[in-house]
């Protein structure tokens, strides 16, 4: 195979398809994490259904080539929270673990819109 074939199967192809493993495994260590008989195991899993979440951010990262760069990256249309964000479930788990989760983050205001167009009038908003 051409280099350019290499590419195109390594990432345009096999990338969707380690997006869905990646995160279908550390969905399967957060159900068994909600299974557990105490928080000691309870978080030992949590922490490891992170794993694979990070490799799949590693992965993320070397996908973006030349004219691709920031392809991945989050944008009005796939904002953070938004379930098309690819690098939600990392964002959301590590979110968590960092508040000993008791806490899960919440949208910004306008979440999910469109940026305003050039010249528009801001929204008005009446108390």
């Amino acid at each position: 195979m051409t280099s350019a074939q290499q590419r195109f199967f390594s990432v345009d192809v096999s990338l969707g398809l380690r997006i869905d493993e990646r995160q279908t495994r550390a969905a399967l260590k957060l159900a068994d994490a909600l299974q557990a008989p105490d928080s000691g195991p309870m978080w030992r899993l949590i922490r490891e259904a992170l794993t694979p979440l990070e490799q799949l951010e590693a992965e993320f990262a070397r996908a973006e080539y030349p004219p691709f760069d920031r392809w991945y990256h989050e944008t009005w249309i796939r904002a953070g929270l938004q379930r098309n964000n690819p690098h939600r479930a990392y964002v959301e788990l590590r979110a968590f673990i960092a508040s000993d989760g008791r806490s899960r983050l919440q949208p910004p205001p306008g979440f999910g819109q469109p940026p305003p167009a050039a010249g528009a009038n801001p929204p008005v908003r009446t108390p």
